[in-house]
């Protein structure tokens, strides 16, 4: 009985519904005559709203599918297949930023992550950064040399640091997947500096794309028509923009469990950090909306440093980076809300400037008083669990 309810209550139910009920009053109320010309004139005008939709185009589907390979080895650390491809392909290229078949072509190393291999054996003065987070960490949407991690370590270079910096980022994963892969895997790279990429999705682990763009209503209709399309982006544009605001809002919110969860997997890092002696770093990615003003995250950001500073864990908050820039300048694409390069290399700046003013090594004196850790190291050799799980 519930599954028959809730299919006749599926939003194009009740329109199909009510479609029929408008049609039978205005059979009985009209003339035949009458009743004929109205629904010829409405067919009509669909028709031309459809045509000057699609020359305009207006309400176009857009979308993007990404291809991701996942380790396929059941008991794999690491988290996507050694030496496979990185895969996202759009339905359009308006800032000419893609290939010629509108896509994104990303490479995976022998090791399982994305970037180039690393450097085999540290000499004196060289820093090992690891970068974990999600898709904003991985690079989701941008080429091998525009993602954080890249643009971090040649902008670290240029400044005369001799550091590597290790992309760990897997896309769909929240805190507590990258803090299991940090102690499983990340570890046996030995990190002089571990920086997890915190989105503000981190808590409800549903993106802004999953929000912004996935139709409330008549999703397979609006595949195929582009007026419905439009109409219906203008109906919901609002909804959809309340609901974003709530959803991270009350992601954060104390009680919470995506809450607790964030912060009880960054207070297990910041004891890691203790045991493993590295320096333990939380880089705060702003949702890309309203950047430019109103930007309504601004609590959350502050929720989350809050906790941080109360860890003794450092944080750089980057919506200090993209304060006051354009929206659409930031994104990989229209219905693609990730940061595209730029977003990436102005987060990266800010970065740097915070590892080199603050000191890049693990003898820095964290942000909690106190001395010096004493350096050493003991490390784990072997990854006994399984990340394929979390993907």
């Amino acid at each position: 009985m519930s599954k028959a309810l809730e299919v006749l209550m599926r939003p194009s139910v009740v329109a199909a519904i009510a479609a029929l009920v408008v049609l039978w009053i205005l059979w009985v109320s009209l003339s035949r005559g009458r009743f004929w010309c109205l629904v010829l004139s409405c067919v009509v005008a669909l028709a031309l709203g459809e045509i000057a939709c699609r020359a305009l185009g207006l309400g176009a589907p857009e979308r993007f599918i990404a291809e991701e390979t996942p380790a396929s080895a059941v008991d794999a650390p690491y988290p996507y297949e050694p030496n496979s491809e990185l895969v996202y392909r759009y339905s359009s290229n308006p800032r000419g930023y893609f290939d010629s078949e509108n896509r994104v072509v990303g490479h995976i190393n022998s090791h399982g992550f994305r970037g180039g291999e690393p450097r085999q054996g540290a000499s004196a003065g060289q820093i090992r950064i690891c970068v974990l987070g999600d898709s904003f960490a991985l690079g989701f949407g941008v080429f091998d040399e525009d993602t954080l991690p890249a643009q971090l370590e040649r902008i670290l270079r240029e400044q005369g640091l001799d550091a590597e910096v290790l992309n760990f980022g897997v896309s769909a994963t929240g805190t507590h997947e990258q803090v299991e892969l940090l102690e499983d895997f990340v570890l046996t790279f030995e990190p002089d500096v571990v920086v997890f990429v915190l989105f503000l999705n981190d808590a409800q682990e549903v993106g802004t794309n999953a929000i912004m763009w996935r139709p409330f209503a008549f999703a397979r209709i609006r595949e195929h028509c582009y007026f419905l399309n439009a109409i219906m982006n203008v109906i919901e544009s609002t909804v959809r923009t309340q609901y974003m605001i709530d959803f991270y809002r009350g992601g954060c919110e104390d009680g919470n469990p995506g809450w607790i969860r964030v912060t009880s997997s960054l207070s297990k890092a910041r004891a890691m950090s203790e045991d493993e002696d590295f320096r333990l770093l939380v880089a705060v990615y702003p949702a890309l909306f309203r950047l430019d003003g109103g930007y309504p995250f601004e609590e959350v950001h502050e929720k989350i440093s809050d906790f941080c500073a109360s860890q003794g864990i450092e944080c750089v908050d980057l919506l200090d980076a993209l304060a006051g820039e354009s929206d659409e300048d930031m994104k990989v694409h229209r219905v693609d809300h990730h940061p595209n390069e730029r977003a990436h290399g102005k987060s990266a700046e800010l970065l740097a400037r915070h590892i080199l003013r603050s000191g890049a090594g693990r003898d820095t004196v964290d942000v909690s008083e106190g001395p010096p850790r004493p350096r050493g190291h003991v490390r784990t050799a072997d990854c006994p669990r399984s990340y394929q799980d979390a993907l």
